[in-house]
């Protein structure tokens, strides 16, 4: 059989700062960003260490829709994107 080459995920283009609407979820936004980012490889995020603030990596418009209705949807947190 022919060597198959391992197809790679391509990289997020887009960023974003985000940040709960209630500033008390803010624990549980970056626990269910997290989560979904250990499903999702095409979503990465980090906090920035001068500004604390979340910045999302993601891939464009639709993903980042989808992310938002999950976030209020399943984890109950809702979302302000800077």
């Amino acid at each position: 059989l022919p060597q198959r080459k391992k197809i790679e995920n391509p990289h997020p283009l887009l960023q974003t700062t985000v940040e709960p609407s209630k500033p008390e979820q803010r624990e549980m936004l970056l626990d269910a960003l997290l989560e979904i980012s250990d499903s999702d490889p095409l979503l990465r995020y980090y906090v920035d260490s001068t500004t604390h603030e979340i910045i999302l990596s993601f891939l464009g418009k639709v993903q980042m829709e989808v992310i938002s209705a999950l976030l209020q949807e399943k984890y109950h947190v809702e979302i302000e994107l800077k």
